[in-house]
């Protein structure tokens, strides 16, 4: 919530349309990260959560694995990192493909995080790692109906392919319903 800064303090004896402008009619519970001269600032917008040196993060993602636990995933400048929300932060081992200058997407469904720049696609499901050689190599990556979708592809940007149903591997497509789909918008 952005907030003004209430340079005229707190009016609580008139109507609400007769306070002026930047001041509070009332407050109740608010807690300030600083407060100069009786001012509230508002917030910058982040936090230190663990220490992975001077690195840039260039992304975030919340996964759920199979046995409940949560994850923060995050990639910083050329290496991915997860966490389980104790302040701890520890490197995602077996996926290549980093890049300082790619972006990378990500996308979570079938007890897997999958993460793909356009180079590579792998997948982790809170204890392993893998490459996915199969999946066509987009820059956007979306989860829906129990299927990976990926687009963006270099030079057919209209194009959406699905993986097969409950398979993220599977990408031969096929004349069954749940076989991979390749679509042309």
């Amino acid at each position: 919530l952005n907030l003004p800064l209430f340079t005229e303090g707190l009016h609580s004896r008139y109507s609400e349309n007769a306070i002026p402008d930047n001041s509070l009619s009332e407050a109740l519970n608010v807690v300030l990260d600083e407060d100069v001269d009786g001012v509230p600032v508002v917030r910058r917008g982040y936090s230190q959560y663990c220490d992975i040196g001077s690195q840039n993060i260039r992304g975030t993602w919340i996964f759920d694995d199979t046995s409940g636990t949560r994850y923060i995933v995050f990639v910083a400048s050329a290496q991915f990192y997860q966490s389980s929300g104790d302040g701890t932060c520890t490197a995602i081992t077996g996926a290549s493909g980093y890049s300082s200058t790619a972006e990378w997407d990500c996308a979570t469904g079938l007890g897997r995080i999958a993460c793909l720049n356009g180079v590579t696609v792998w997948d982790w499901d809170g204890t392993s790692t893998r490459t996915v050689t199969a999946a066509p190599l987009g820059t956007m990556i979306e989860f829906w109906r129990n299927r990976f979708w990926i687009s963006g592809f270099s030079g057919g940007r209209t194009r959406v392919r699905a993986s097969g149903e409950l398979d993220i591997t599977d990408w031969t497509t096929g004349s069954q319903s749940t076989s991979p789909a390749n679509i042309d918008i």
